[in-house]
């Protein structure tokens, strides 16, 4: 049941108001229904949502047990004094304010109060994930495999209203939101003066990142130099890892009375949902087997609701299934884009969101958990603007493919033993060739990338290589955040290239003539070989697990290297001979 715009004041905040000036007043206009904000569900359950000022519209006899928790957290945010009463200085710019509402239609409704000075400030929300707002994703696989590795607990909090408790050190006057009197019983238009950050302000992240990271410092933990969302506390044998998400922390510890005098301290400055055991981070199902030290982070869900969604489009024109992502030796262009006006160009102008969609979806699958369509994602993303049916077929297939791995987890079984190795390989194009590396810790791969060189290699060699100064830069990264959460193996880090010609010129101080074009990168990864910081060595073709980032291969070899991947921790690919 959905309740109208005029039952919404008895609910919101009771800001005092500021009054405008007498040339912005407007003649009152009359409630309108919630319906009119509610935004539809695109069929794969994602709603417009926003984070603060949550609150009930529904009534209370329809309430389901979560509804009545964020009733709760509502009531809570009205304790924290938003706005106050001050007169409104000439000339001041005045931004405006919105509810985003979010929920079924049948069901509950919810409603956001935000300030959106900006553009991009909507996010989607689906049941089964949440989209990343955070530091960078190797740093929390990182520290999953390493608790893994040594059996730390790993929990998880979130910070309600977490923008709400950042003060503003502006002064900031926003519009009198939909469905608030704005007039006072002078009839003199009124506006909300900002004492605190709303979702939605520019500087809102930043106030609210500024004010958590200084308790954190103040509590003992040493903020990371190469990774500024991740905090760390050592002391006496005592560990305690922090991950800061916005408002989501995952904590890793080896003590339980430390994490519980941590929360404590936490809960005093902030009001804290204590979630326990982690179960889910960024979308990711987290399944966890102590007794043999194994993590696994799953997608399972988001790829049933991404292929439902489109069931129909699959079934239509694709009746086998695939166990590789991308055919052998597939090359997209924009020779195969439409033309305008052509029969293809027509019969894309509805595939094209569909395209949209389904990039985005593989962009994020390839970065989290499916490292191996991360390369024909790349090659697909090229062509959002002006898709053609070669494009739409390649789509189609990876969607299949994925729907064949559904159940196949990413998979974190350290071994101990193992330090940082690195597999880069480097596929020479006609223009720009394609560098990818994989990044093992503990024999888990836990970092990857596949992309394009910004420069024309003149041949083989001088692509590998560049892909080798590409591969050195996040080695050079990883290192340093190893060093921070203090597990960095003293010597070089090995990095594995199949090129002899690249591992020669990596090796060799002198400069020869035909490197001077390269003369800088070459400089920059002999420099770094010299330090001891990295050291390369030769791989066979066979083994080069980092070419399934560089090009589509054949079946046989594409089995065969991802069953390298995936076993790596038991059986090292640097441990099989030539």
């Amino acid at each position: 049941m959905l309740a109208t715009m005029s039952s919404l004041p008895t609910l919101l905040p009771q800001h005092t108001m500021a009054t405008l000036s007498p040339s912005l007043a407007c003649a009152p206009s009359p409630p309108t229904p919630l319906s009119a904000y509610l935004l539809p569900s695109d069929g794969l359950g994602h709603y417009t949502y926003g984070i603060d000022f949550i609150f009930l519209v529904a009534p209370p006899s329809t309430m389901s047990p979560e509804s009545k928790l964020a009733n709760t957290d509502f009531e809570d945010a009205l304790s924290s004094r938003c706005g106050h009463d001050i007169p409104l200085p000439p000339d001041t710019p005045i931004t405006r304010g919105c509810f985003i509402f979010s929920g079924p239609w049948h069901d509950n409704a919810f409603a956001s109060l935000l300030c959106p000075d900006q553009e991009g400030l909507y996010l989607t929300f689906t049941s089964s994930s949440l989209l990343p707002t955070h530091g960078p994703v190797p740093s929390s696989r990182l520290v999953l495999i390493i608790a893994a590795a040594r059996d730390y607990n790993l929990t998880q909090i979130d910070i309600r209203q977490a923008y709400l408790q950042a003060e503003l050190p502006e002064k900031l006057y926003m519009r009198v939101p939909p469905g608030i009197p704005a007039f006072n019983e002078k009839r003199e238009p009124l506006v909300c003066r900002l004492n605190r950050s709303l979702y939605g302000l520019k500087q809102a992240g930043r106030e609210w990142g500024v004010l958590f990271a200084s308790f954190l410092t103040s509590w003992g933990f040493v903020r990371s130099t190469i990774d500024t969302c991740l905090f760390t506390y050592a002391r006496s044998g005592l560990i305690l890892w922090v991950l800061v998400y916005v408002d989501d922390c995952i904590i890793a510890d080896n003590s339980e009375d430390l994490r519980a005098r941590f929360v404590t301290d936490l809960g005093k400055r902030f009001p804290v949902d204590d979630r326990g055991e982690l179960e889910w981070m960024l979308g990711l199902a987290v399944r966890r087997d102590r007794a043999n030290r194994v993590l696994t982070l799953s997608q399972e869900l988001y790829i049933k609701d991404l292929v439902d969604r489109y069931a129909s489009y699959i079934s239509a024109g694709h009746n086998r299934k695939y166990d590789t992502p991308v055919e052998e030796g597939l090359r997209l262009s924009h020779d195969d884009c439409p033309t305008p006006g052509s029969a293809d160009a027509e019969l894309m102008l509805t595939l094209k969101p569909i395209y949209m969609a389904l990039v985005g979806a593989f962009l994020w699958l390839g970065s989290m958990t499916y490292s191996e369509v991360q390369h024909v994602t790349t090659q697909l993303a090229r062509f959002v603007s002006n898709p053609g049916p070669k494009h739409i077929a390649a789509a189609w297939r990876v969607l299949i493919y994925l729907d064949g791995q559904r159940t196949r987890a990413l998979r974190f079984e350290p071994n101990a033993s193992l330090p940082l190795h690195v597999y880069v390989d480097s596929s020479w194009e006609s223009k720009f060739s394609c560098s990818g590396a994989y990044y093992f810790f503990m024999g888990c791969h836990f970092h990857w990338f596949s992309k394009l060189q910004r420069s024309v290699s003149l041949s083989s060699a001088e692509a590998e290589f560049f892909g080798c100064m590409l591969a050195l830069k996040d080695a050079l990264w990883l290192r340093q955040l190893l060093l921070d959460l203090g597990v960095l193996a003293p010597g070089p880090t090995q990095m594995w290239c199949d090129s002899k010609s690249a591992v020669a010129l990596a090796l060799d101080p002198v400069a020869f003539k035909n490197t001077k074009h390269i003369l800088r990168a070459a400089e920059f990864l002999k420099d770094h070989v010299l330090r001891g910081s990295v050291t390369i060595s030769h791989s066979k073709g066979s083994t080069m697990v980092a070419d399934i980032l560089t090009k589509g291969q054949a079946r046989p070899v594409f089995l065969q290297l991802m069953k390298l991947l995936l076993g790596y921790s038991k059986n090292p690919v640097a441990d099989i001979k030539d």
